[in-house]
């Protein structure tokens, strides 16, 4: 599994977590983060309402953000370091697959979505994705 196959997957968790669709035109794992480039948010009308499992898996998302409000902010963080500590959080993601409690494997994914929610954050506020 390469870095940007895990970014993909990192991108999918936070779209769930901020329950907002999102029109994907033939998008692929091997697409990579260029795609992203060409996603395009629907307009909201109204209030949209939350899957169960994502409305829990946010939940597991703030609590774990909450747990870490003593560090420094993410927006002060680089892109660059931002990626490099999501791949570290993929890898004990991928540890936790393999000892295979579900517990942990959830704990992790939740890391694995929170550095991907970073990462969007601050590519939003520089107006930039990260370069391939």
């Amino acid at each position: 599994m390469t870095w940007q196959d895990v970014a993909i997957a990192g991108w999918a968790l936070i779209w769930c977590a901020i329950a907002c669709y999102w029109r994907v035109q033939t998008m692929s794992l091997r697409g990579g983060i260029r795609r992203l480039r060409q996603l395009e948010a629907p307009e909201l009308t109204e209030p949209m309402a939350l899957r169960p499992v994502v409305r829990e898996f946010a939940a597991g998302m703030e609590a774990k953000l909450r747990m870490n409000d003593h560090k420094p902010h993410w927006g002060t963080c680089s892109l660059e370091c931002l990626r490099a500590r999501l791949g570290q959080e993929v890898a004990e993601l991928d540890g936790a697959l393999e000892e295979g409690d579900p517990r942990l494997i959830r704990g992790e994914a939740v890391d694995v979505a929170n550095f991907a929610m970073m990462i969007a954050d601050v590519a939003a506020q520089r107006k930039t994705l990260p370069e391939v």
